[in-house]
C-alpha cells in the first residue's frame, strides 16, 4: 500500500470515526467545499457546510448506529482522484452486534488538494444482504468483530 492509498483509507476512517462520535463538524470537515453526500435512503446533500448542518440535525434528532467497515478497494482514477469501496455494518445504539438489515456498500471519491485528501462524493446505497445472504462474505461478521475490537483498543478513553 502506498502513502496516498493509506491517506485515503485514513480519510474514510476519520469520516466513520466522526459519525461514531456523533461529531458533525469533524464529519463535514472531511469533505471538499463543494462535496456531496448520498445517504442510504437516497437523500442528497451538497456542500461541506450543508453536510455538517444536515448531519448535526440527524445527530440531534436521532440515536445513530456505529459503523464498522471493511475497505475492499482503493483505485486511482488519476494521481489526484481516487475511489474507495467499503462494506459496512452498523451496530444499533446500545447493541453489540451488527444489524444485517443495515449492511451496505459505501463508495467515496477522494480528491487531493492543498490540505490533503478530502471527499468530493460519498454514497451509501443500502444493500439488503439479509434477504440475499449469498452476497455477504462468509467471514464478514468475524472481520467486523476484529475491526470492532481493534477500533475500541485504538480509540478508547
Amino acid at each position: 500500500m502506498n502513502a496516498n492509498e493509506a491517506e485515503i483509507r485514513a480519510l474514510h476512517g476519520r469520516l466513520l470515526a466522526a459519525w461514531n462520535a456523533r461529531d458533525a463538524k469533524a464529519f463535514g470537515d472531511q469533505f471538499t467545499e463543494d462535496g456531496e453526500q448520498v445517504g442510504y435512503d437516497g437523500s442528497q446533500v451538497a456542500g461541506a457546510a450543508v453536510i455538517t448542518d444536515n448531519i448535526g440535525q440527524i445527530f440531534a434528532d436521532h440515536p445513530t448506529a456505529r459503523y464498522l467497515a471493511l475497505v475492499r478497494s482503493v483505485r486511482f482514477v488519476t494521481a489526484e482522484v481516487a475511489v474507495l469501496r467499503a462494506e459496512v455494518g452498523m451496530v444499533p445504539p446500545g447493541g453489540d452486534d451488527i444489524n444485517p438489515d443495515r449492511n451496505a456498500v459505501q463508495s467515496l471519491v477522494a480528491v487531493a488538494g492543498p490540505d490533503g485528501w478530502r471527499l468530493l462524493d460519498w454514497a451509501e446505497p443500502q444493500q439488503i444482504w439479509s434477504r440475499s445472504l449469498d452476497l455477504l462474505p462468509q467471514n464478514f461478521p468475524k472481520q467486523c468483530a476484529r475491526t470492532s475490537k481493534s477500533f475500541s483498543r485504538h480509540h478508547s478513553g
